[in-house]
């Protein structure tokens, strides 16, 4: 466990308490998809969806909602070898 001093824009906790700020997140998607976002309706961190009780759901790590669209807004600060296999759903 890290001291909240050390702590970066890249850790879970700092990017879900940066990211639960409506202007901030908002403006991260606009820079990031080159769009313009009027109001979001909807910021959950940490959002599971398990679509049937036998198979294994997704944990989005900021699920976010306007009215017209569906964010999720993913961090990863550790090279996966398998990268594709995370993007799947």
């Amino acid at each position: 466990m890290k001291a909240i001093e050390d702590l970066t824009f890249t850790d879970d906790f700092m990017f879900g308490e940066i990211m639960k700020n409506e202007e901030i997140c908002k403006g991260v998607i606009e820079r990031l998809l080159h769009i313009k976002v009027e109001k979001l309706e909807l910021i959950t961190l940490q959002e599971t969806i398990a679509p049937y009780y036998e198979t294994r759901g997704v944990r989005f790590d900021v699920y976010v909602k306007d009215s017209e669209k569906v964010y999720d807004i993913e961090i990863q600060n550790k090279k996966f070898a398998e990268i594709e296999k995370r993007t799947r759903y």
